[in-house]
């Protein structure tokens, strides 16, 4: 999957627009975000590749501070290539070039809200079997005949766990 932009859920809302995961269909594999200097002349743009095995040094940089989105942009992509032809590995439907993915989230303004849609619920015999699965998976084990493993109760309780003190 070529590489996507989504906007980051964990940034402040005022600053999302300038905040992006670096997705490969649903695995985060980066980041792109704005940091300002202190002057606020001037920004730069950080970039990092996360979330995949580390290629063997020399072989790649896994992050980079650039001077325009674009730039970060495409020293991202150009290490990303270089750790894909490291890992063996190509990229479904061709190489395309970083872009941002539009999203209900993403096109709309900050402060406004998306509507969420909810799961479906599990059918009602789905929920039943399920149940009876759970029922029938404890019933076999209180009358199971093995021991209790680790972190299960013997039934000793308190009791039979107290240590005597040594004396003085």
């Amino acid at each position: 999957m070529p590489l996507a932009l989504h906007p980051n859920p964990a940034s402040a809302p005022v600053r999302r627009k300038t905040d992006h995961l670096v997705m490969s269909g649903q695995l985060e594999v980066g980041r792109i975000y704005k940091r300002d200097t202190p002057d606020k002349s001037d920004s730069e743009w950080l970039w990092a590749i996360n979330g995949v095995q580390r290629a063997a040094p020399g072989i790649m940089r896994v992050a980079g501070i650039a001077p325009s989105f674009e730039q970060a942009k495409a020293e991202l992509q150009e290490n990303w290539e270089k750790w894909l032809a490291w890992a063996n590995l190509q990229e479904i439907g061709g190489a395309v070039p970083l872009q941002p993915e539009l999203t209900a989230a993403a096109s709309e303004e900050i402060g406004s809200t998306v509507q969420l849609q909810p799961e479906p619920a599990p059918a009602a015999s789905e929920l039943v079997q399920s149940e009876l699965d759970v029922v029938g998976e404890a019933r076999s084990s209180e009358t199971s005949p093995e021991p209790a493993g680790i972190g299960q109760s013997t039934g000793a309780g308190r009791r039979g766990s107290r240590r005597r003190r040594k004396p003085r």
